[in-house]
């Protein structure tokens, strides 16, 4: 019979600190996790619309993600790009009859227009701020949910 109870009151304890993590995982993530890559990504010098574009989502029970959204203005993801890069590529002017310019048009690093109907766009290697960040970051967030966890866990004690 005392076994028993003893088992229910370990499994309260356990739901209740289950609870506890999930009520406050978003928080946590946050925090610990987006934040961090928030600064990472201003201490580069990219806009408030890709800073913004970083946000903590809760995705489960006890689970939250970070997530890194940017659209351009057809709804494209640009996220990837400025994540991950591109290759070297060739850009063309799509012309007048497809919806476009018959050629590019562009300032240059010193000032001066350049005009051309094609170009070598010679790719990007990315920032990858959200895989470095998530990887240097998610062992705060593990210290921080145990810290958390058994500070509760002790004042549950009493009650």
């Amino acid at each position: 019979m005392s076994l028993d109870i003893t088992r229910l009151r370990l499994d309260s304890a356990s739901q209740r600190a289950d609870r506890f993590i999930d009520n406050n995982i978003v928080t946590w993530v946050n925090e610990e996790i987006t934040e961090q890559i928030r600064d990472t990504v201003r201490a580069l010098g990219l806009s408030e619309r890709v800073i913004n574009a970083i946000t903590t989502e809760k995705t489960g029970f006890m689970k939250a993600d970070v997530v890194f959204d940017l659209r351009g203005p057809n709804d494209e993801p640009l996220d990837e790009f400025l994540e991950n890069g591109f290759a070297p590529h060739d850009i063309e002017a799509k012309g007048k009859e497809q919806g476009g310019a018959d050629v590019l048009s562009w300032i240059d690093q010193f000032g001066t227009r350049k005009f051309a109907k094609r170009v070598r766009h010679p790719g990007f290697i990315g920032y990858h701020f959200m895989e470095t960040g998530e990887r240097q970051f998610t062992p705060e967030l593990t210290r921080r949910i145990e810290k958390e966890t058994s500070e509760f866990m002790q004042k549950e004690r009493f009650k």
